[in-house]
């Protein structure tokens, strides 16, 4: 929690003023703070004893140097350093989250789901870093905050500058996490990592180091002599925590296979971490916030009495400061803009992952904490909750059938079956018609539903999600039996732990089924013919960490955008990549959710995060039309209106809460 500043504490730290004190530790003490421009970060504030070595001050310069060149999704990114001040500093953008230490010290073990969205995004960061020949050196449950979105991992490189200091004190903080290279006192490189990304793994599973306790001394003749201690760690992450901890490098596996096994999952329909946990998040997120309002929490104060004073409302009042806004310099001349519309609050304390328009533009559906929210396009106002009973965590995905019928795709509770995927069917009203569900494959799945879809007559409903079979499969349900009517495997005999069909969407034309799939490393589409179901072809692809996440046919069924880290049109009866937009392979930026016009002719992809945001493309020159800021954290999932005129996007306010962004099409 963030505790109030002393007498002794700076007020200020380079740009930032101080605001609260994180913590502290062997190293210095970790404040929050406010940028110029009202960020919140973290800065360390290194101790004095080890201000004054200057061998320590030689290599922290060259550390955080590498470090500002790190991205990725699960790391902190640095903002700002100064290793030649009398008491140096680095800091990093605040996630409010509490470390994996702390979660587990207070609410036990995390379930196994987490471990493996934990292994995932600590895989991918790490990577991220070795990427940028840095090598974080020091990975340990306290470095480790559990952050809303994911993961993130923190103090890269402090570690490594301390390697000559000698420091006992930092023997007693990271024992349980020391590789044997280290501990024979020799330079640390990936594979250091590597090992204490198994500890941290089954640290986090069990509550318990594989090494055990005691003096630091026992603990690293463990280490060197004596078989890790993995009992109560499922089958698959015990197999993976016990290579990485091999007594030598040579015999641990890469991050690369790590990754192949591990793909960090789309939260859909199933939040990353535990119910107390995500309390801890929150509590965070409050505790910053209440610190110190800001310039921009006064100015939406001021905004909203100016709005209840002339009765306008407050989500129009507030559009013109939340909307995107269009980056200098990326616009093409005489090409297709965004121009804010509305903002909608959606009135909701959790982030929303799901938008959809009706078939005749005048209604969008948003996936929130209770069911769907249903809006009136035209006048912008709310119409209606379409309530979700049965879920164990938000919905994940929505679509509209041509009639009004509303699907609303999510993970299902029923005994003790963690893997059940469910599509809840209303009608315009809300009046609940059936909910559909796949049967219990007697696994834990983190994506048991993922992005649903009709066919064009409204006839059939398709859903994809995780399976043992394969990477995963697409369900397809007959909408007036309520019968599932075919159960289609993707890769069969391939994937891990979190491989999955992430999408799956029938063509307008009636003839074409196209699933999107993410395992490990890799991802692709695979294509069947309708009404025969004939598997056609399964592309791979180069694609981020999620494989291909977002889909999207034009009007007439010719063209398919796909959003797999980059950004692509695909020729449908071809089935190849007509036009590469944006490609894969970006570690900072990993496009996630696209939409395509009804036409043909323009392309929005958007993703999350650090730095997220909202880009055009004009599909005929592959030419860029301008990048957007959307929210406060990036974009979200977004869709294109019938008519190609009206995009709407999913964001986040500055207050943190969920909002739809409402653009027209200029």
């Amino acid at each position: 929690m963030v505790e109030v500043l002393d007498s002794a504490a700076p007020g200020r730290v380079g740009p930032f003023r101080l605001t609260g004190r994180l913590g502290r530790g062997t190293m210095g003490t970790v404040y929050l703070g406010r940028s110029p421009g009202g960020r919140l970060v973290a800065v360390k504030v290194v101790s004095p004893g080890l201000a004054a070595n200057a061998e320590f001050r030689r290599r922290f310069a060259h550390e955080v140097a590498a470090t500002r060149t790190v991205g990725g999704f699960h790391t902190a990114e640095v903002v700002g350093a100064e290793a030649e001040a009398e008491i140096p500093w680095p800091a990093t953008a605040y996630i409010p989250g509490p470390t994996l230490q702390q979660a587990v010290e207070t609410q036990g073990p995390l379930p196994h789901p987490a471990v493996l969205v934990l292994a995932a995004g600590l895989a991918e960061a790490l990577a991220a870093v070795h990427a940028r020949g840095v090598v974080h050196g020091d990975l340990k449950s306290t470095n480790v905050i559990l952050g809303e979105d994911g993961p993130r991992v923190v103090d890269f490189g402090i570690a490594n500058a301390m390697e000559t200091t000698n420091l006992s004190t930092t023997l007693h903080d990271s024992a349980v996490f020391l590789s044997p290279e280290q501990i024979r006192g020799l330079p640390a490189g990936p594979a250091t990592d590597v090992f204490s990304f198994g500890c941290v793994i089954a640290f986090a599973a069990t509550g318990r180091h594989p090494f055990g306790t005691g003096t630091p001394i026992e603990v690293l003749r463990r280490v060197l002599t004596a078989e890790p201690g993995l009992s109560g760690l499922p089958a698959p992450l015990a197999r993976l925590v016990k290579v990485c901890l091999a007594g030598e490098p040579a015999a641990q596996p890469g991050l690369a296979a790590i990754l192949r096994g591990l793909s960090r999952p789309i939260p859909r329909g199933v939040p990353w971490l535990p119910p107390k946990v995500a309390e801890m998040v929150a509590d965070r997120r409050v505790a910053s916030a209440r610190r110190a309002p800001g310039r921009r929490g006064l100015l939406t104060a001021g905004l909203a009495v100016a709005a209840a004073a002339v009765s306008v409302p407050l989500g129009a009042a507030l559009a013109s400061r939340q909307a995107a806004s269009l980056v200098p310099g990326t616009a093409k001349p005489g090409g297709p803009a965004l121009v804010p519309l509305a903002t909608l609050d959606l009135d909701s304390p959790d982030t929303t992952t799901a938008l959809a328009f009706s078939r005749d533009g005048k209604t969008l559906a948003v996936s929130v904490e209770e069911g769907v929210s249903v809006w009136d396009i035209p006048s912008r106002t709310k119409k209606a909750v379409h309530r979700v009973t049965g879920s164990r965590g938000p919905i994940g995905t929505v679509a509209f059938a041509p009639d009004g019928t509303l699907a609303a795709g999510f993970g299902a509770f029923e005994g003790l079956a963690m893997d059940i995927g469910a599509i809840a069917l209303s009608d315009p009203s809300g009046e609940p018609i059936a909910i559909l569900k796949t049967a219990s494959d007697d696994r834990v799945s983190l994506d048991p539903m993922g992005e649903v879809s009709f066919s064009a007559d409204g006839g059939l409903v398709a859903g994809g999600r995780s399976g043992p079979e394969g990477i995963g499969k697409v369900v397809v349900w007959d909408v007036a039996t309520h019968e599932q009517v075919r159960e289609l495997i993707v890769g069969a005999h391939k994937g891990g732990d979190t491989a999955a069909v992430r999408s799956a969407v029938l063509s307008p034309d009636g003839g074409t089924l196209v699933a999107g799939w993410g395992a490990g490393l890799f991802g692709g589409l695979a294509f069947w013919d309708l009404p025969s179901y004939k598997g056609l072809e399964t592309p791979e692809m180069d694609t981020g960490a999620l494989g291909a996440t977002g889909l999207s046919f034009t009007a007439d069924g010719t063209k398919l955008a796909v959003a797999y880290g980059g950004v692509g049109v695909w020729d449908v009866a071809a089935r190849t990549l007509a036009v590469e937009l944006f490609p894969a392979g970006n570690m900072t930026t990993q496009y996630q959710s696209v939409s395509i016009t009804p036409d043909g002719k323009t392309v929005a992809a958007s993703f999350a995060g650090r730095g997220g945001a909202l880009a055009l493309w004009d599909v005929a020159s592959g030419e860029s039309l301008g990048t957007y800021t959307a929210g406060r954290s990036g974009g979200g999932e977004l869709a294109f209106s019938p008519d190609g005129r009206t995009l709407a996007g999913l964001a986040g306010s500055a207050e943190l809460r969920p909002i739809v962004e409402l653009w027209t099409v200029a």
